[in-house]
């Protein structure tokens, strides 16, 4: 009912629980399937009921008087049964390869640690992006001597030992030395309609591929005038502020003229690293964990400032550490798993559509 308008699901379980102000309860009649209900108000159709009914002030918001407002199409109980039994066996395969994908993306996530011989911990709890997974007790023990420089406790998380096991392994560098220009972020843009210059925001970074297919754009004598948020082919995209976004990790592929906005940071890895084993290592646990270690900010209002990010460390690209050849290998085995991710999450896409078109199209003809 707040911020994010109109998910709807069935409860479907034994286990007691609540529900907070933001979301709303609706106990039907026995002449209403929980399930068809909960589908049709994810449809097309009922998200323009909320669409409707929403209005904006600071965020998105609906209350009960006006969700009682919504029109449902409601077929009789036994049609409801029957379009459920329609659409079950597309949704059985979606979810199998929804499955199957997520099954994919977890071991994608262990090649690179695992390539390089680092244990990463068992958990995944990140106490940056608060979760409510967060009961136990933190604690952390440093000697005196290595308090020279935060006394924070994710500094010195026992999580950290990982980099003391990539240095034991592995000459290492910092990513301040790993990049051809200081890292930089980009500018705060003055939009245009008609720009012909893609402008690249931390919502376009999908932490996997960009989405720039919306991108809003500038016109090229502010583009010209910010060359220090120029992007080019190959660089690494670090979202580096915001709850929830901050350590999103892309690769600018195209050669098409852009530039960042002020809350991205713009890695361009010299000639020794692989842009793809760079932003894998940023997106791995090894990465991931050394982003908590060095944000700043709280209630929300986090970031990671360029000189930090350039105290990352990673291995050195040379026989010591990992070389290129080997990080193209390690890169290219990580593509390979990610590729096939994405087949089958396109897959499941497509039986997910499949069920939603025949469900509306049921839903008319009962």
């Amino acid at each position: 009912m707040a911020g994010t308008i109109g998910r709807c699901c069935v409860f479907n379980t034994d286990e007691e629980a609540n529900i907070n102000q933001a979301v709303a309860r609706i106990r039907l009649k026995e002449r209403s399937d929980p399930t068809f209900l909960a589908k049709y108000l994810n449809s097309y159709w009922g998200q323009l009921g909320f669409l409707k009914q929403r209005h904006d002030v600071s965020q998105p918001n609906i209350n009960l008087a006006e969700l009682r407002q919504i029109p449902i199409i409601l077929p009789l109980l036994q049609q409801q049964k029957n379009i459920l039994e329609t659409i079950a066996p597309m949704e059985r395969e979606a979810r199998f390869f929804d499955e199957n994908a997520a099954k994919v993306r977890q071991a994608v996530a262990d090649i690179l640690p695992d390539e390089l011989g680092i244990t990463a911990a068992t958990d995944d709890i990140r106490y940056f992006f608060r979760s409510g997974e967060e009961k136990q007790s933190i604690a952390f023990a440093v000697p005196a001597s290595a308090v020279d420089d935060r006394l924070q406790y994710l500094f010195f998380h026992p999580r950290q030992r990982a980099l003391a096991d990539l240095q034991n392994r592995f000459s290492c560098t910092t990513l301040a030395k790993a990049v051809a220009v200081p890292i930089r972020r980009g500018e705060q843009p003055e939009y245009e309609d008609d720009g012909e210059i893609m402008v690249l925001k931390t919502v376009d970074l999908k932490n996997g591929f960009i989405a720039s297919d919306h991108a809003l754009r500038v016109g090229r004598d502010f583009f010209e005038s910010k060359p220090q948020a120029h992007i080019q082919r190959g660089d690494v995209l670090l979202a580096s502020t915001g709850y929830g976004s901050m350590g999103k990790v892309d690769i600018y592929e195209s050669y098409e003229e852009a530039m960042c906005d002020g809350h991205i940071s713009i890695l361009r890895p010299i000639a020794n690293y692989d842009p793809y084993f760079l932003a894998y290592y940023l997106r791995s646990y090894l990465g991931q964990l050394q982003i908590e270690k060095w944000f700043s900010g709280s209630s929300g209002q986090i970031e990671i400032q360029a000189g930090d990010i350039g105290r990352i460390i990673l291995p050195t690209p040379d026989e010591n550490g990992v070389p290129l050849t080997e990080q193209k290998r390690i890169a290219a085995l990580i593509t390979t798993r990610l590729e096939e991710a994405r087949s089958l999450e396109a897959q499941a896409a497509q039986k997910w559509l499949e069920a939603h078109e025949i469900f509306e199209k049921m839903l008319f003809a009962s």
